[in-house]
């Protein structure tokens, strides 16, 4: 009987094909109202615009940080679904050529692979057009749990739709096969997460003064940047990873 798969790294999350627009002749439009500043990227309405320049790529952050791990020469799978379309078989193709494995990917008859358009402007700012697709479907029956284990580390990108409800599977997972954890969640994942996390957090103030708030034990703090946050230690940002 062979020895099962070891890996270093298991990365978990979406996977799309990319197609990269450069369109210098978008227009930049500003809006500003009560709640600030807005920018939007601008075509003229039903014209047929030029581009000057197109890329066609892999994408994802499941596929992106395989490719990057194997590059790096490290036994690396990616866990994504894609659908049984041509876009997946290019994906499949171009991780297999990076010397990534493709064991453990997921291919749906039911939903086609996730698509992007990243269309960027004479500004160098981009805007993204995204069909999930099939990323979003990716649930704990789809999880070759008994060959994750084999795994020194999970990477875990954004996951939307039914996946995101694999987040506390996948820490509680982690946790029981000391397997170590890079987790790179979305915006949106952030906010929710901060939303379920701050009632064991103090309220956060305007002050411009470093303020620090108690709950329980647990110390909590604002972090600088443009919007505030709070840094919280103990179980209050264990509560990020576990509460969903």
């Amino acid at each position: 009987m062979s020895e099962p798969q070891r890996y270093d790294v298991i990365t978990i999350g979406s996977a799309t094909e990319d197609v990269m627009i450069q369109a210098n002749s978008a227009k930049v439009i500003t809006i500003e109202d009560v709640d600030g500043e807005r920018a939007y990227m601008a075509f003229e309405y039903g014209g047929k615009i030029h581009v000057d320049d197109i890329l066609i790529t892999v994408g994802g952050g499941s596929i992106n940080t395989a490719i990057t791990f194997a590059k790096q020469g490290m036994t690396v799978a990616p866990i994504s679904e894609m659908g049984l379309d041509e876009p997946g078989d290019r994906v499949v193709a171009r991780l297999e050529s990076e010397g990534a494995r493709t064991d453990l990917l997921v291919r749906s008859a039911e939903n086609n692979t996730g698509y992007s358009t990243i269309i960027t402007t004479f500004t160098g700012e981009r805007t993204i057009l995204v069909y999930r697709g099939a990323s979003r479907e990716l649930t704990k029956e789809d999880l070759p749990w008994d060959r994750m284990s084999n795994t020194e580390w999970m990477y875990v990108g954004a996951l939307a739709g039914e996946s995101s409800e694999l987040y506390p599977l996948l820490g509680e997972f982690a946790a029981e096969h000391n397997i170590k954890v890079g987790l790179n969640l979305g915006t949106a994942h952030i906010d929710e997460a901060w939303r379920r996390s701050r009632a064991s957090c103090a309220t956060p103030t305007s002050s411009s003064r470093t303020r620090r708030r108690r709950a329980g034990s647990q110390e909590c703090r604002p972090t600088e940047g443009p919007r505030m946050r709070w840094r919280c230690s103990g179980a209050c940002t264990r509560s990020a990873w576990t509460s969903w």
